[in-house]
């Protein structure tokens, strides 16, 4: 059961392009437009402007995170092609990709006493 909930999960959430990457995307707060309830619908809809038809993921479901406080933004999963279309879009300041990390633990490997 679990490894067809994983199997699923895994399914969901691979990138619809070969090129897909995750970015962090900073916007600027006072661009959103009073249509939007909260940040979180401005970013979806931002995103949605940006889908082609291909795209088979809702925007609101590319978004990984939103940031609220040191920054104002979100990161997602885009292509090359979704990003340079957000980087026209209104509020949009700057992006940057992320890099996979790797956990610092230095009991790793080490003989058992």
């Amino acid at each position: 059961m679990l490894c067809m909930v994983l199997a699923a999960s895994a399914v969901r959430l691979a990138p619809t392009s070969a090129d897909a990457a995750t970015y962090i995307v900073h916007m600027d707060p006072a661009a959103m437009p009073s249509a939007f309830s909260g940040r979180r619908s401005w970013y979806a809809a931002t995103l949605a402007a940006t889908a082609d038809a291909s795209d088979a993921i809702p925007a609101d479901q590319k978004i990984v995170y939103v940031y609220d406080n040191a920054i104002h933004g979100f990161s997602a999963r885009l292509s090359s092609a979704q990003l340079e279309q957000l980087k026209k879009s209104h509020g949009f300041l700057s992006c940057s990709a992320t890099r996979p990390s790797r956990g610092h633990d230095p009991h790793l490997g080490l003989p058992r006493a």
